[in-house]
């Protein structure tokens, strides 16, 4: 059960930042106020965006609810129903917030009347690429850091893009892996 929940958990908060970012990068600014009438702008993003909202605030028949139902289910099941009325509550309180979202994208007029682009690599795909880029940048130790010919990488060869927001947090996907080789930088 805690396994769903956070395999749900996971996938509804990587769609809304996938979301997030795709509207961040079309505005400029990943604040609330760039959410305004969006549903009118791109309806598939708004749409999208509010199941995973919905999702995260444990609505009935989303994936999110499941597995919170599960979850206080079991926790209600182990005699900890102190936890389950505090769990409860504070779903309450986060859904108040998703829904201020909700509100700005389907109720509140757009701030301008262009459509969110999207990249055709926006997809879940390109998150698991960078999510695998990430997370194997340091699996090998020393291969990482050099770069084919052998040598330690430059200050000139590291290019740190930062953009507004969260966005640099995420790093590109600059591995490669190359099975005769390994793994190489850039």
């Amino acid at each position: 059960m805690l396994l769903f929940y956070l395999v749900a958990y996971l996938f509804s908060n990587m769609g809304a930042f996938m979301v997030v970012e795709a509207v961040a990068r079309a505005e400029g600014s990943s604040a609330l106020r760039t959410f305004r009438g969006l549903a009118q702008r791109s309806p598939v993003l708004a749409l999208a965006m509010l199941l995973f909202l919905l999702s995260l605030g444990g609505i009935p028949f989303v994936v999110g609810f499941w597995a919170k139902l599960y979850v206080l289910w079991a926790a209600a099941q182990a005699g900890l129903y102190g936890l389950v009325l505090l769990a409860a509550v504070l779903t309450v309180v986060a859904l108040f917030y998703y829904l201020l979202v909700a509100k700005q994208m389907y109720i509140d007029p757009p701030a301008r009347p262009t459509p969110v682009p999207v990249a055709l690599g926006a997809g879940p795909g390109a998150a698991g690429q960078r999510l695998r880029g990430g997370a194997t940048r340091g699996s090998i130790p020393g291969r990482s850091s050099t770069r084919r010919c052998g040598r330690p990488p430059r200050s000139s060869d590291v290019r740190l893009r930062r953009r507004p927001g969260w966005h640099w947090l995420i790093p590109p996907a600059t591995l490669h892996v190359d099975p005769a080789l390994g793994l190489s930088a850039w």
